[in-house]
């Protein structure tokens, strides 16, 4: 309860086995705890780079950078929680369409209260909308409500491509 009650807003969570985040600034130095820059991700099961890719500086310094601004809170017994503040680019190229992800999450609230609109390179629309949802193991049942609820309320433009959840704790 304390990570979800005592800051401003939930924790997006700590790093997955295997993975490191790190809090960089705009020349790729490593910020400290409550420092706003960057979340940059790396790990065995994080992308290294687009096919055909044009955009290196996604991936300088061996880190996936995902474009959302937030810092992290050291925990003495679980180590860093993250905290996601807003994005360093808050639109998405879909389809030669902008799609505002701020707009999207303002929608978003609405049906669930820890969903987040991301964007992520593809292929074919050049960029895409992702919908990520923390919830618990007992709740992903409701995943397909929620899903029917985003196609109902969301115009066409801002619906997900992909839509994901996480159990990780808070």
């Amino acid at each position: 309860n304390y990570w979800m009650t005592e800051f401003e807003r939930p924790p997006i969570g700590t790093e997955l086995r295997g993975n490191s985040i790190a809090i960089l600034d705009p020349a790729g130095r490593e910020l400290g705890e409550r420092q706003i820059g960057e979340i940059c991700i790396r790990g065995w099961n994080v992308m290294t780079g687009y096919r055909h890719d044009v955009r290196r500086e996604v991936f300088a310094g061996g880190y996936l950078h995902s474009g959302d601004l937030g810092y992290f809170v050291q925990d003495a017994r679980r180590g860093k929680f993250f905290f996601v503040t807003g994005r360093s680019k808050d639109v998405i190229k879909r389809n030669a369409m902008t799609v505002a992800l701020g707009e999207v999450d303002q929608l978003l609230a609405n049906l669930h209260p820890t969903a987040i609109a991301v964007g992520f390179g593809h292929d074919i629309a050049g960029e895409e909308l992702a919908v990520i949802v923390q919830i618990s193991e007992s709740e992903s049942a409701a995943m397909p409500d929620l899903k029917l609820a985003i196609e109902r309320q969301l115009p066409a433009q801002l619906r997900p491509h992909v839509l994901a959840w996480t159990s990780e704790p808070v």
